[in-house]
């Protein structure tokens, strides 16, 4: 259903944002700072670090941002990578006025543990 290997991926139509997130995991916070893309063409925010890519498909209906899919590749479960990638598309909702519908039960899950992020 969702590609995570895009070779044949168009650069030209995406933004980069990198987001500021509290990670209180230590093995996270050894992980590169890893910008997360907003790859328009898949419709999913994309966070790739140690050569694989986690993801969350979206679904943009201005003024609302609704996520829909969290993927993390099995080697970067545990990691705090998903919880990144949220907080990252989160903040870029927030920065850019949209309202965010979470869909996604990981997603859910995160707001639940994190209800400094509910206001969005």
């Amino acid at each position: 259903m969702f590609d995570s290997s895009s070779s044949n991926f168009d650069y030209s139509r995406t933004s980069v944002f990198t987001p500021v997130t509290k990670c209180n995991d230590l093995s996270a916070s050894l992980l590169s700072n890893a910008e997360i893309i907003d790859n328009v063409a898949l419709h999913r925010f994309e966070l790739h670090e140690l050569g694989e890519t986690a993801f969350l498909v979206y679904e943009r209906m201005p003024p609302a941002l609704r996520l829909i899919h969290t993927e993390v590749p099995v080697a970067l479960r545990g990691k705090g990578i998903g919880s990144r990638l949220v907080a990252g598309v989160i903040k870029f909702a927030k920065q850019n006025g949209l309202k965010v519908v979470p869909l996604c039960p990981f997603v859910i899950e995160f707001l639940k543990g994190h209800p400094e992020h509910l206001g969005t």
